[in-house]
């Protein structure tokens, strides 16, 4: 399925939103039922987050039998909620380009993808006349 230019911005955000209800579900299917580059790019990025976010729930569940990890839930818990909703804005801005997550590792790597870290990035140009002075 090829979403058009006017549903892939859909289909970016649905990549990061489904997530936070289905975990790593939503971006799998959306990564499997897809032929847009774009939208599989989220779902990768998406994807990756939700897998981290797993392997961070396993290494808090181990840490909280020494009582260190408890720390840990309510930390995981608020990232997945609100790293996804960010993500989904940011997608919902511009489509093209994927913010990534931090502390996300890279199980899948993005095809010819613009990421933007998590800093904004805003690049001007500035023109000025350039005169020389004669004597």
């Amino acid at each position: 399925m090829s979403p058009t230019n006017s549903n892939r911005k859909l289909y970016t955000v649905l990549a990061h939103i489904l997530s936070i209800f289905f975990s790593f579900l939503a971006p799998l299917v959306i990564l499997l039922i897809t032929d847009d580059k774009v939208v599989k790019n989220h779902a990768r990025n998406s994807l990756n987050f939700q897998l981290t976010l797993l392997i961070a729930f396993v290494a808090t569940t181990i840490l909280s039998f020494v009582l260190i990890g408890l720390l840990g839930y309510p930390i995981i818990f608020i990232a997945s909620i609100v790293l996804p909703i960010m993500a989904a804005v940011k997608a919902s801005e511009n489509p093209d380009v994927i913010w990534k997550y931090p502390a996300s590792f890279q199980f899948f790597k993005m095809e010819d993808a613009a990421v933007v870290a998590n800093v904004e990035v805003k690049v001007e140009t500035v023109t000025e006349p350039v005169t020389e002075e004669k004597k």
